[in-house]
């Protein structure tokens, strides 16, 4: 199903169903001992995803603490027994691993950049471009002086004055391009001031109304997918993580459930809850394909939309169960066929297990 792509999309239903992140371990695992993949993505901000590389690949850290620290506000729903046993059983793969079979994590995402992102790009400049670091550190000293803490720090960027917010996205423009200017060759530098760019670029829309709204929606997807073939060009890694950028390398993998609880933000409190998502209403994509006598199963959608009467039904978009990321949250209208390659139908899911 996978062997002649290189980035492999898993679209959850929920973000904090037990099955769903199990089904990505199982997954990727198969991918790695199967298909040669190498790197699991995940929508994490990418200082997060350098920590989590570090310690697959060395050891190095707590995974516990590692993802208390990583994994916090709207990021918290990772933050789960399910992803810690993921990372652990990669750190496990590579304790043996030869170098070439080595496995690894990315974070694609651009809610955060962590105080060691900075200090990366300044141990750069010192080495290789010494007469840029006071100007890099003028650059980037709104931003070294928000506070430690990820979830603070977040909260503090997005209450900024939208004026002051612009200002900090100008400065960060002015660094990348600085150190584009340099003709700097060192690539990962380069990305590591490009990723800061682009999520100063997204916390200019905060509270801007609708239309910005999705602008920023549009600006994050595009980074996302940017940073992954990015990384994909860089490491020539095949990636569990679109289409746009990379074309039939990629392989987009959906899942939809029938019953069952998630853990979720409740958009009222600001608290992690679980929630029951109900029985799958009828004329919903979930309740016919919970008829089929397999209780959880996956379907080739590129195969079976080949027959007429199942292609258009494939390609009718129905009410589907879909949470973004808090609660409440009302089906979406989705087209199976359309919008994935493989589908995945689980019958009922628990919530996922939280970190201490």
């Amino acid at each position: 199903m996978a062997e002649d792509v290189n980035i492999v999309g898993v679209g959850e239903a929920t973000h904090g169903s037990k099955e769903l992140f199990q089904l990505k371990h199982r997954l990727f695992q198969h991918l790695v001992q199967k298909n040669g993949f190498r790197t699991f993505s995940l929508e994490l901000h990418w200082s997060a995803g350098v920590r989590l590389d570090t310690y697959v690949r060395t050891g190095q850290g707590d995974l516990r603490q590692i993802m208390r620290d990583e994994f916090q506000f709207s990021f918290e729903d990772w933050r789960n027994e399910e992803f810690l046993a993921l990372f652990t059983w990669m750190r496990e793969h590579n304790r043996t691993a030869t170098p070439d079979r080595q496995i690894r994590v990315m974070g694609n995402d651009i809610g955060d950049v962590g105080r060691e992102q900075y200090e990366r790009i300044f141990t750069w400049a010192a080495q290789h471009q010494p007469a840029l670091l006071p100007e890099l550190r003028k650059r980037y000293a709104a931003l070294l002086a928000l506070p430690h803490s990820m979830g603070e720090r977040m909260r503090a960027l997005a209450g900024k004055p939208a004026a002051e917010r612009r200002a900090v996205d100008a400065d960060a423009r002015a660094a990348h391009r600085l150190l584009e200017q340099a003709d700097t060759k060192d690539l990962w530098v380069l990305q590591e001031a490009r990723v800061i760019q682009q999520v100063t670029t997204v916390y200019g829309y905060v509270g801007n109304g609708p239309a910005d709204e999705a602008e920023s929606n549009r600006h994050r997807d595009r980074a996302m997918a940017e940073n992954t073939a990015w990384w994909q060009r860089q490491t020539g890694n095949r990636i569990l993580v679109l289409r746009e950028l990379v074309g039939h390398e990629y392989l987009a993998i959906g899942t939809t459930i029938h019953s069952g609880e998630y853990r979720a933000m409740n958009r009222d409190t600001g608290q992690y809850e679980v929630f029951s998502t109900g029985l799958a209403a009828p004329g919903s994509n979930e309740h016919t394909l919970d008829k089929v006598r397999h209780h959880d199963y996956y379907v080739d959608l590129r195969k079976a939309g080949r027959t007429p009467a199942v292609g258009g039904w494939l390609d009718a978009a129905r009410p589907t169960f879909v949470v973004p990321g808090g609660y409440p949250s009302e089906p979406l209208p989705v087209s199976l066929g359309r919008t994935f390659d493989v589908i995945v139908h689980l019958n009922h899911v628990r919530a996922s297990v939280p970190v201490d």
